[in-house]
């Protein structure tokens, strides 16, 4: 696939024409989902923050929301985030200047035995030489946290009938 620019760079079938940049940005949301906290440090600075909607935490609500800051934040937001598999991503280019790139993604997940189907979410990542230093995620978690509720629901229920 030729690479394109703006809306229409649909990066996720095309490897030869992502950047350095942008490939360390998908190797660190691959390892997110993942919950490989040792390839997300890998191409993370030591003082790496995420803000996943911060500001936006309630109780009882998705354990990834907030804000993570140093490697050992990054290892407990990537472990928070072991239960989802994702099933489809696509990434848009918005944005790549030399420190900084602008990501529109689209995933269908599976997560608590459910399939969530577009979940579209933007990140503004800052980069500190080849290594990302920060990145600000903003994401509609509103289907992500009824499928967790409905989840802690469920189990609890199983939990207080086994009782």
């Amino acid at each position: 696939m030729k690479k394109q620019s703006g809306l229409n760079a649909y990066y996720s079938a095309s490897p030869e024409s992502r950047s350095a940049k942008m490939e360390a940005y998908i190797q660190f949301m691959h390892a997110a989902h993942a919950g490989d906290a040792e390839m997300a440090n890998k191409v993370g600075t030591d003082d790496i923050t995420w803000d996943i909607n911060a500001g936006s935490e309630v109780p009882n609500g998705l354990p990834w929301i907030g804000l993570f800051k140093g490697k050992a934040a990054i290892i407990k937001a990537a472990d928070s985030m072991k239960g989802l598999e994702v099933l489809s991503r696509e990434y848009y280019l918005i944005l790549e200047q030399e420190t900084q790139l602008i990501i529109f993604a689209k995933d269908t997940v599976k997560c608590w035995g459910m399939i969530i189907p577009n979940i579209n979410f933007s990140n503004a990542i800052t980069f500190r030489g080849d290594k990302i230093a920060y990145i600000k995620t903003v994401e509609d978690s509103s289907r992500f946290l009824v499928a967790y509720q409905t989840h802690q629901a469920a189990q609890a229920i199983k939990d207080w009938s086994n009782k």
